[in-house]
């Protein structure tokens, strides 16, 4: 028995005609509009489904330039389901799929394109006993240029505890759809978590941050004076004010459902506010004008002394890098610095500072990896006795992190064949060719993973194990043709073995950085299509007449560019000892057959590189039976072709031509 139902209003999505039991499947309603380059998701669920709890989804996209292609992106299902061109995003994580319940899933796209506008389409596959219901639902999204801006000039204040800060804000979009803006203030004090100030929400509400709610009003204000403006005021600002102050913009849309969903968030720089106390407490303070910055870069890290009257108190600053002293600066602002960094200033690599008795200063004008860690100050407040200075009190700044990221290598490696194709028996020849390195370089050339051969710094070679007697018989060699050219040469290859991916790798030594790329080769075996054509101009001759047989190899590749030898074959009609050699045609000479001695004194044997013509004179009876001649193909670089040691690389036999003699 079904309840069905005429009509139902459900969070803003119209059900119509619908029956308790069938599936029913719901996506985010849309038009939608996202802001290009966010992170951005599309809800779906599936109810009054049977089969387990636990659906599979499948998400799919209809183009704008080909709206009735359908474009499968993401299956939680099968890896095999995107389209190649959705599947590397996939499989690097840039889209994926979120499982919020078993029957409820979000779709992620991590930084949006424009070529992600379309009409998205929700599919669940069935997992009920009949079909019944909707089992795919679509909704459109726009990507929407992002215009938001915010803007706030970088600043280093110091104010007396009780006096009046005000800092301005800009904020601006061109959004061609209709958006709202928040504006929030915060606050951010060493490691810890950025603390709220002041917002002004999406729908026009103030809310104050939990540390301002006491002042909310009566000493913390924001005020638009302007179209674009945006006031913080804090009318008496206390110690517990100081750190770095930003304000962040953020751009809300409201969906079709009603929600407004924030699609662009922008920070200003940042401000460090230094508040003097009243008393005679200070506080030490350390800030980074960039904390994450790449190799090569100049590092800044700014000590402040937050004091009242410092103009007229002693102050020593000791900078710490990981809790060990690198610097001091003596209350004159006599500085001093530890071995390696004295030697590194020396260089014009480093540099301390006291630009004001609240502002000290360390730079590092080229940052390394070594640089990368915790900074902090250790600041001493001095007095002057007849010796010279003696500690009031000490106060240690909180750490900042300093990241650094390693610089990437500009190295790129090619690699190109001298030759292709390549037939078995042909040298390999493999060029590596390196550009952009800045440092020695040492080679390794890898065949489907194992080690061929590599070369270190100072040209010595080392063959991979598989290799070593290879190497031994001079069948392999590495040459560094020039500073950036390696030469990979195999000799006497083998189709069996020798085909497949290779791949170079280069090392630049000073930073271990590695780049590698691979090529494929392949090495046909000389067995392939190899023929051998046996032809005569008439199949009956008369006693005391000549006649001449034509033997012709063929290959699809160059047949006269690797060793041939040719056999001559006879049996007689009344025979029954099977075909028997008449001539062996070898490249070093020619071998007659023991069994059939007449010919030798009445046949002439000639050979080209792929074919040889055998004439016998002056027929008689004992020249009537069936002929053929066996062909045999050596590797180009062996050096014993046709020993009886040395077996062919791949031999073939012709058809049968047979010979009458008739009496004249």
């Amino acid at each position: 028995l079904l309840l069905c139902i005429t009509s139902l209003q459900y969070e803003h999505l119209s059900l119509a005609g619908l029956c308790v039991g069938q599936r029913v499947v719901l996506v985010q309603k849309g038009r939608l509009y996202r802001a290009r380059g966010y992170h951005i998701t599309i809800w779906c669920n599936v109810s009054g489904y049977q089969g387990p709890l636990q659906q599979d989804f499948e998400w799919s996209i209809f183009l704008p330039s080909a709206p009735e292609q359908k474009m499968q992106i993401i299956s939680t299902k099968d890896s095999t389901f995107p389209y190649a061109v959705y599947s590397q995003p996939v499989q690097n994580g840039e889209i994926y799929v979120e499982r919020v319940q078993g029957d409820s899933v979000l779709l992620h796209i991590k930084e949006l394109q424009d070529r992600d506008a379309g009409e998205y389409e929700c599919h669940t596959p069935n997992t009920d006993e009949r079909f019944f219901g909707s089992y795919s639902a679509k909704t459109n999204l726009s990507v929407i240029s992002d215009t938001l801006s915010a803007a706030m000039p970088r600043q280093v204040l110091t104010r007396a505890e009780g006096d009046l800060l005000e800092l301005t804000c800009e904020v601006s979009k061109s959004t061609a759809q209709h958006t709202h803006l928040s504006v929030a203030w915060y606050l951010l004090q060493g490691d810890s978590q950025a603390m709220t100030i002041l917002s002004l929400s999406e729908d026009f509400i103030l809310t104050p941050g939990s540390s301002y709610t006491e002042r909310f009003l009566s000493d913390v204000r924001l005020d638009k004076v302007g179209d674009t403006t945006y006031k913080l005021s804090i009318g008496r600002v206390r110690p517990s004010d100081q750190g770095q102050i930003y304000c962040e913009a953020v751009e809300w849309i409201q969906d079709p459902d009603g929600t407004w969903k924030d699609i662009a968030r922008k920070q200003t720089e940042k401000t460090l506010l230094t508040v003097r106390s009243q008393d005679r407490d200070f506080q030490a303070t350390t800030a980074a004008v960039e904390n994450s910055l790449a190799e090569g870069k100049p590092l800044r890290v700014d000590c402040s002394v937050n004091a009242q009257n410092s103009q007229n108190r002693w102050f020593q600053v000791v900078w710490l890098f990981k809790g060990v002293e690198v610097a001091r600066i003596d209350p004159q602002g006599v500085w001093t610095l530890k071995k390696e960094y004295e030697e590194r200033a020396v260089l014009g690599q480093l540099q301390v500072a006291k630009e004001s008795n609240e502002m000290y200063i360390l730079k590092v004008y080229q940052v390394g990896l070594k640089d990368k860690g915790m900074y902090s100050c250790q600041v001493s407040e001095m007095e002057k006795v007849s010796t010279g200075f003696s500690i009031i009190q000490t106060k240690m700044s909180s750490g900042i992190d300093v990241i650094v990221k390693p610089m990437e290598s500009k190295m790129q490696v090619s690699v190109l064949s001298s030759k292709t194709p390549i037939v078995e028996g042909d040298p390999l020849i493999l060029h590596c060719e390196v550009s952009g390195a800045t440092s020695p370089l040492s080679v390794n050339w890898w065949h489907l993973r194992k080690s061929i051969i590599g070369m270190e710094q100072d040209g010595m070679l080392r063959p991979g194990l598989s290799y070593q007697e290879r190497s031994t018989n001079r069948d392999l060699w590495l040459e560094k043709v020039n500073s950036t050219m390696f030469t990979l040469v195999i000799y006497n290859t083998s189709a069996t073995s020798d085909g497949g991916s290779y791949k170079c790798e280069v090392t630049e030594l000073d930073r271990n950085w590695k780049q590698a790329k691979e090529t494929s080769v392949s090495v046909s075996p000389l067995s392939l299509d190899l023929r051998a054509t046996l032809k005569s101009r008439t199949a009956a001759v008369k006693l005391t007449q000549d006649f001449e047989l034509f033997c012709q190899a063929s290959a699809p590749y160059r047949i006269t560019q690797v060793p041939v030898s040719i056999t001559w074959q006879f049996q007689h009609n009344l025979g029954a000892n099977g075909y028997q050699q008449l001539v062996k045609v070898m490249p070093s000479g020619i071998e007659w057959g023991a069994d059939l001695p007449h010919f030798q004194r009445k046949t002439s044997v000639t050979k080209t590189t792929s074919s040889s013509t055998l004439l016998i004179h002056s027929a008689t009876e004992q020249d009537a039976g069936r002929y053929r001649c066996e062909v045999k193909v050596w590797r180009s670089s062996s050096q014993q072709t046709g020993h009886p040691a040395m077996a062919a690389a791949a031999t073939v036999t012709s058809n049968v031509v047979g010979i009458q003699v008739n009496p004249p």
